[in-house]
């Protein structure tokens, strides 16, 4: 079972707080891996992002959540531009838990970088959804 997967499966089990270390681990794995390969890993490192801003919500730690969904956001924005469809269910997924974040955190989120995102969502709902990369074919 991966990193990933044992965080989820504490999460499953209603211990998040047990899920945090696999969570971690698998971040710490998947940036190195990343540095190395970034078109395959970053949505991955994104994703464990993601995991932990899960966690960290139900734990009520929403400024740690707030960081960690935020920096996956920034991770994956260059590959959302490009790719949408490819991307779009994970940032879709990031945007929210990242406003759930603010939320609890009690600031403002970032209204431009949500903006962003919505604005490539609906280009893909649209069928208006070539990046760059499919624009030149």
């Amino acid at each position: 079972m991966s990193l990933n997967g044992l965080g989820g499966r504490f999460w499953d089990l209603g211990r998040p707080e047990e899920a945090l270390a696999p969570a971690r681990q698998a971040i710490e794995s998947f940036r190195k891996l990343a540095e190395i390969r970034p078109a395959v890993f970053v949505p991955h490192l994104a994703s464990g992002l993601h995991n932990l801003g899960l966690y960290l919500i139900d734990l009520e730690l929403y400024q740690q959540a707030l960081l960690a969904t935020e920096e996956a956001i920034h991770l994956l924005l260059p590959a959302f531009t490009t790719s949408p469809r490819l991307h779009e269910d994970l940032i879709g997924r990031l945007a929210d838990l990242y406003e759930e974040a603010a939320q609890g955190a009690g600031v403002q989120p970032d209204s431009e970088l949500l903006g962003i995102i919505d604005a490539g969502i609906r280009d893909v709902d649209e069928g208006r959804d070539l990046g760059p990369a499919q624009r030149a074919q």
